[in-house]
């Protein structure tokens, strides 16, 4: 099985997707690197650096690379940040890939 993890550069999502090698399946990191960091990505996973709010990327990457799941880990880990402008970590994207 092919595993989108967001967030795979980060300390959770960089763990869940050594897991996931170690259990035999493939894995594709979305990370922005904007807290994460890329020497946590595991060697064998394929990194693909952007924002995932980026819908050209998005699709690119659902669209190319045949992902059978994504686990989703992505995340702003500064919750004042967040409290104060929620907008301003928001992307809307909704199942059937338009965003609002």
């Amino acid at each position: 099985m092919i595993v989108l993890v967001t967030g795979g550069a980060g300390y959770i999502g960089s763990v869940v997707a050594d897991q996931l090698i170690r259990h035999g399946h493939q894995v594709v990191v979305l990370d922005n690197l904007a807290q994460g960091h890329r020497q946590a990505v595991p060697e064998a996973a394929k990194l693909v650096e952007a924002d995932i709010c980026g819908q050209q990327v998005l699709d690119r990457v659902l669209g190319s690379l045949h992902i059978n799941a994504v686990m989703h880990m992505a995340a702003v880990t500064s919750v004042a940040d967040s409290a104060i402008d929620p907008n301003r970590f928001s992307c809307w994207i909704q199942s059937d890939g338009s965003s609002r």
